[in-house]
């Protein structure tokens, strides 16, 4: 039997290889193509490169963080319309304001890789995402 065609490729970006190789195998489980990085700088190399419908990005990364990673992607002119999601085990007061305004489409807190995939889905399949329901309730 052929493989099935990869419908959408995503780049999952985390300088945690746990990280990065558990939410590769369930995106890849799901069809998805996956792309990986493990810092800012790679992370924005690799955007201009390849043609991608997502990226998860980490908050914390060496080189260039998360954030300013995001600020660099949506200015942009290649890679300005895709979508980010920011992950982050981060308690910092006021990140996901500082992420949306920046341009991400959200932010979600570690560990929630099930979570995340739901959230894949529904952002590609073109939904407008309630942000409420992702808020921390720490």
């Amino acid at each position: 039997m052929a493989d099935k065609p990869v419908q959408h490729r995503i780049l999952v970006a985390d300088d945690e290889p746990s990280i990065v190789l558990l939410i590769k195998r369930r995106l890849e489980n799901q069809g998805y193509g996956v792309i990986t990085a493990a810092h800012g700088k790679e992370t924005l190399e690799k955007a201009r490169k390849e043609k991608l419908a997502l990226i998860v990005l980490d908050h914390s990364m060496p080189i260039l963080n998360g954030f300013d990673t995001c600020l660099e992607l949506k200015k942009d002119a290649v890679t300005k319309g895709i979508p980010i999601v920011v992950l982050t085990a981060s308690t910092e007061k006021g990140i996901e304001e500082r992420y949306v305004s920046a341009g991400a489409v959200g932010v979600i807190y570690k560990p929630l890789v099930g979570e995340l995939m739901h959230l894949i889905k529904r952002i590609l399949a073109g939904e407008k995402i309630d942000w409420a329901e992702y808020v921390d309730k720490r």
